[in-house]
């Protein structure tokens, strides 16, 4: 195996999965962006499994967003793939760019495969809350609720901790 590794899987019907293993910088970017697009155009969803990555550079989560657009043009949904054997440089990297804001994330194949099957369960811009907001129900109905600093965590920070 090389340094890197970028495979593709087409074994799930309607699906490509592009399989990122060790680091991946400005080099394999272009490869990366080729194989999203070429995924897209034959009519696929695709899923980015960075499960055996260990680094990702800045032009490849720029391929990754691009990819994003395009399948929402095109109808299609692409989502991310990431957990706790995921590099910690590249659940960093989701941590610092907030990435799983705006490109759905799971931790499982089946989980990420559901959401594409699914439809994807995006909210809409206005129902979208920032991290310093939480729901509240209570008796009158939902609240929003503020947070402070120390009470705002990203999910990769949650599941580390043992939170749901």
């Amino acid at each position: 195996m090389s340094e890197y590794d970028l495979l593709i899987d087409r074994r799930e019907p309607d699906v490509g999965v592009v399989e990122l293993k060790g680091e991946h910088d400005e080099f394999t970017a272009p490869k990366l962006a080729r194989e999203i697009h070429t995924l897209l155009d034959h009519g696929l969803h695709v899923v980015v499994d960075l499960r055996g990555a260990t680094f990702l550079g800045a032009s490849n989560v720029g391929v990754v967003l691009s990819g994003w657009t395009s399948a929402a043009k095109q109808g299609r949904r692409l989502v991310l793939l990431l957990d706790e054997s995921t590099g910690p440089a590249v659940r960093r990297l989701f941590e610092l760019t907030r990435l799983g804001t705006i490109v759905p994330a799971f931790t499982s194949r089946a989980g990420a495969l559901a959401a594409i099957r699914a439809g994807g369960e995006r909210r809409a811009g206005t129902d979208r809350r920032s991290g310093g907001e939480r729901r509240v129900r209570s008796k009158r109905g939902v609240a929003v609720e503020r947070r402070s600093s120390e009470d705002r965590r990203s999910g990769l920070d949650r599941r580390a901790n043992g939170y749901s």
